[in-house]
């Protein structure tokens, strides 16, 4: 996507779309970024980090709660609501978009919230669900046959219960 918005106009419309693009590998709205063609196969990328900074260090600090707040500070967004230091143009632009902070998972691990994440399901017994990209691949089929259409590095979903051709490299 072309980040010149960024620098005359960027709609909370934009914004989201962004968002969703960067953090889940999807196009939130392809009607209203113009693209109302179904005929084309949707590319995803789709970067998932878990062991990334902590919310209370990135957007919901606790500056109240000295002892889980750490040495990060909270700064006020243009809208009043706290965000970390580490993100003072993001602060400017809270107008912009909108901060979620009631997401939640019913999983109390670390690692079945992350199974969770990367499958849509919550772990059961023995069986194995598809991640995400194998059932991306699994949905669109591969784009280009001397390409793999998934790749996993650290881990991550594999194919689960579909079949081994859906596995990521």
């Amino acid at each position: 996507m072309n980040l010149n918005f960024f620098k005359n106009e960027l709609t909370r419309k934009h914004f989201a779309n962004w968002m969703a693009g960067t953090c889940l590998g999807v196009s939130a709205m392809p009607e209203v970024m113009g693209e109302t063609s179904h005929t084309n196969k949707t590319k995803v990328v789709r970067i998932y980090l878990p062991g990334g900074m902590s919310q209370v260090d990135s957007w919901d600090p606790k500056p109240k709660r000295v002892d889980i707040m750490g040495k990060t500070k909270a700064i006020h967004g243009n809208t009043g609501e706290q965000i970390s230091e580490h993100f003072p143009m993001m602060a400017k632009n809270m107008d912009k978009f909108s901060l979620i902070r009631s997401m939640k998972s019913p999983e109390g691990d670390h690692t079945r919230g992350m199974y969770l994440a990367e499958t849509s399901y919550p772990k059961l017994g023995t069986t194995v669900h598809p991640g995400f990209g194998s059932f991306t691949h699994a949905l669109q089929g591969s784009f280009n046959p001397q390409l793999p259409m998934t790749v996993n590095m650290g881990g991550g979903g594999g194919s689960g219960y579909l079949s081994s051709k859906y596995d990521p490299l």
